[in-house]
């Protein structure tokens, strides 16, 4: 039988308090593909008394080590700066109507709660604690979650549809503007799209293939062919 030492975040002005294994941060690092990236926190709530006992970048609705655990919040992962909350990590949070969030940048980290009037104290945490044991930056960062037949978590809200459009929009609006100028100067290769979301960002890949096949190499006016571009946390 193996005993788990819990550390415990306990600030006084906190209405809950929170246990977690050491092992969870080095988990949410393990998990972590780029700088400020998130995730999901489980475990299991008792009143003002919760543990969180595993995160998940890209939870899935069967998985095994998540059984008994319900969902509590987000974590948010960063190589470095302060420990505090973006407005796109409190919007994260409210869509998950979340109890808890965790960050972790660099070589610190802190919980963020839900107060006892519904707020969230984003600026900074009610107390900050060392992640001694833990590397500031993951050994991987280029791995991703495989297909899944069990699909996503159920808890996991999708993106609203005017977001997909918005971030699309965004991101094409300088290459449009761009291609618009220089497009006597370019061969043209059709260039196909790919759109996709992971947790809450909205993801565009160019299809290098396709516009290799057209014409040959993409031409250096092109970069972002073939490389994925992500529109940041939502």
């Amino acid at each position: 039988m193996q005993t788990v030492h819990y550390r415990r975040w306990t600030p006084q002005k906190s209405p809950v308090r929170i246990e977690f294994p050491p092992a969870l941060l080095r988990e949410i690092r393990n998990e972590t593909t780029q700088d400020h990236d998130r995730g999901y926190l489980f475990g299991i709530r008792r009143g003002d008394d919760v543990q969180v006992l595993a995160a998940r970048r890209a939870p899935q609705s069967a998985d095994p080590g998540l059984s008994g655990m319900e969902p509590l919040g987000l974590y948010i992962s960063r190589f470095r700066g302060e420990v505090f909350l973006t407005d796109s990590d409190l919007e994260q949070f409210a869509r998950l109507d979340a109890e808890v969030a965790l960050v972790v940048a660099g070589s610190r980290a802190g919980f963020f709660v839900r107060e006892l009037d519904g707020t969230v104290q984003a600026i900074r945490s009610h107390e900050e604690f060392w992640v001694a044991d833990v590397a500031a930056r993951p050994d991987r960062l280029t791995r991703a979650p495989g297909p899944s037949p069990s699909g996503p978590h159920p808890w996991i809200p999708p993106m609203r549809p005017w977001k997909w459009a918005a971030g699309l929009l965004a991101l094409l609006a300088g290459p449009v503007a761009g291609l618009g100028y220089l497009g006597p100067l370019l061969p043209q290769a059709p260039l196909h799209l790919t759109l996709r979301e992971t947790n809450g960002q909205l993801v565009v890949e160019w299809d290098r293939q396709t516009a290799q096949g057209a014409g040959g190499d993409a031409p250096d006016g092109l970069g972002n062919v073939g490389r994925p571009v992500t529109s940041g946390p939502r």
